[in-house]
């Protein structure tokens, strides 16, 4: 989901280009609206994990040190690269550091972000373990108001005082580990088949609502790349696939086999975050395969693109296990 949101023109944004309300631009924007729920997983997985440790401040703040080593490192990686691709571009240690500081680059933010949250992690382990089921369901109907509603009262109905409205940082940082945690350690042997389909139901529901938002938005807004309108769902569909996943966990065995499968491929996702970028846009071979083969000809654009996702995932994947056998350089991933 990650990788297909960073294709950008390739295939992400290709929506904004087709003409608004066709059959193409339906199909188009599903897996836009789609991936967007990848980073709140993301975090509710990060406050299912931490947010129950009982552990002394001492040790959770060591955590943040292999974070600012990623920052750091990686960081460096990629503004080399691109110095090393762009013509007349030299690389300048003193500037890039100090851009470190002051910006993340691209696809990175996601460290930063994580990095206040380990920060805070202390205080929000007390809060998170003390909060009153009915304070909880309050909690999530005014993040649903206003990460989902607010926009769209704003934007088609009055303005509204924008003060009143919770940063994206904040609700990714507080918001969605907070509900990781509270769903992780909810007793969900209670919820029926016949539930979770139910608000699958209503999550598709809630798909439409987002892809008529948007059909409107760009008719007023023509070509626009504004992200509004694709994430104003996921407050409902994050968490349902965070919990259908913890549903299905306890309600279907699989073998030894899959389940470590799945726990490997887990392991490595970090490690694929960080280099697919490298991967699908800066590996001038891969990249001319990507756009050249894959996304043209028989694929085409349409199917192309997914396939170049999988295969970047694939890549990253494999680079990450191996990279993962080495002492040293496994504990940056």
């Amino acid at each position: 989901m990650v990788i297909f949101n960073h294709t950008m023109d390739r295939g992400f944004y290709r929506y904004a280009t087709d003409i608004p309300g066709t059959l193409l631009s339906v199909f188009n924007l599903l897996p836009s609206i789609a991936c967007k729920a990848a980073v709140p997983i993301f975090f509710m997985i990060s406050g299912a994990l931490l947010l129950e440790k009982q552990e002394r401040i001492g040790k959770t703040y060591r955590r943040t040190f292999r974070v600012i080593v990623d920052i750091l490192l990686f960081s460096l990686l990629y503004y080399g690269v691109d110095a090393y691709l762009t013509v007349g571009l030299v690389f300048d240690l003193k500037k890039t550091l100090l851009d470190i500081l002051q910006k993340s680059y691209w696809h990175l933010w996601y460290l930063y972000a994580y990095l206040m949250l380990l920060i805070t992690l202390p205080f929000f382990r007390d809060f998170a373990v003390h909060l009153k089921r009915s304070h909880a369901v309050l909690l999530y109907a005014i993040a649903v108001i206003y990460l989902c509603m607010m926009p769209v009262f704003e934007y088609f109905v009055f303005k509204i005082y924008g003060q009143l409205k919770p940063s994206w940082i904040l609700s990714v940082i507080f918001i969605y580990p907070l509900l990781g945690y509270i769903i992780h350690t909810a007793d969900i042997s209670k919820i029926r088949k016949r539930d979770i389909l139910l608000l699958w139901i209503f999550n598709l529901f809630c798909f439409v609502i987002s892809e008529l938002a948007e059909y409107q938005y760009l008719c007023r807004e023509p070509l626009s790349r504004s992200e509004t309108f694709l994430q104003i769902t996921c407050i409902i569909n994050a968490p349902l696939i965070f919990l259908t996943v913890k549903w299905l966990s306890q309600n279907i065995k699989c073998g030894i086999r899959l389940a470590n499968g799945i726990t490997g491929i887990g392991k490595c996702t970090f490690g694929i975050y960080l280099l697919h970028i490298l991967i699908q846009w800066k590996i001038r071979p891969l990249y001319l395969f990507w756009t050249n083969i894959l996304e043209q000809g028989y694929l085409g654009r349409q199917w192309g693109v997914y396939v170049t996702s999988l295969a970047v995932f694939v890549i990253a994947g494999v680079t990450t296990w191996l990279l993962r056998k080495i002492p040293v350089i496994r504990k940056l991933f």
